[in-house]
């Protein structure tokens, strides 16, 4: 299925006359239950742009956080906010508005370096990405990296107050969780940051 996209599964059993009955039930509870795990994942991405959603992100950030709590190493999180994404929707409407959020998603995602590093769409404009292991200063620089990317997709704005083009702010929360940390509050930290 493509994300924004319905999608739909058919399950249709043969009668097998060796089998009986049972065999066909046992067939359509397997198709059943495959078909409720193909639902219970794409409940974990965004149907807009098909990055992973903000409960699917939180639960990806809290396994990471535990384990650099365990190893003791950096764990940061990044935040994107799409600058004047009201009046950009106002002004040309909803669809452009949701392909513009996908040109973002894939500059974000496209610029990931690193097998754990997860991206996310955490709200309507806003974007997050999770990174492991890297110093406070290189994720900055990566943060500004995705930031000149997405102003180099060079989308139009006009109503934009930071110029002709679409552009993200960025916050970040970086750190070493203490040992035997409960729960993360990076997230609450980037998106502090930003505003």
């Amino acid at each position: 299925a493509r994300p924004g996209q319905p999608a739909y599964w058919l399950v249709t059993v043969d009668a097998d006359p060796r089998g009986g009955e049972s065999s066909g039930e046992d067939t359509l509870r397997l198709a059943l239950r495959d078909a409720q795990l193909r639902l219970r994942q794409l409940d974990r991405s965004d149907a807009t742009t098909g990055l992973a959603n903000r409960q699917s992100f939180l639960e990806v950030v809290q396994r990471d956080w535990a384990i650099a709590s365990r190893e003791q190493r950096r764990i940061s999180v990044i935040v994107f906010e799409v600058d004047a994404f009201d009046r950009y929707r106002d002004l040309y409407g909803r669809h452009a508005a949701d392909s513009c959020l996908r040109k973002v998603a894939h500059a974000i995602n496209g610029s990931l370096r690193r097998g754990g590093d997860v991206a996310a769409r955490l709200a309507d404009n806003r974007f997050a990405v999770l990174v492991g292991g890297s110093e406070e200063a290189q994720v900055r620089q990566f943060a500004e990296q995705i930031a000149r990317k997405v102003r180099h997709l060079a989308i139009h704005h006009p109503r934009s107050p930071a110029g002709r083009y679409l552009t993200v702010s960025v916050g970040v929360g970086s750190e070493v969780p203490p040992g035997g940390a409960g729960e993360s509050t990076l997230l609450q930290k980037a998106e502090a940051v930003h505003k």
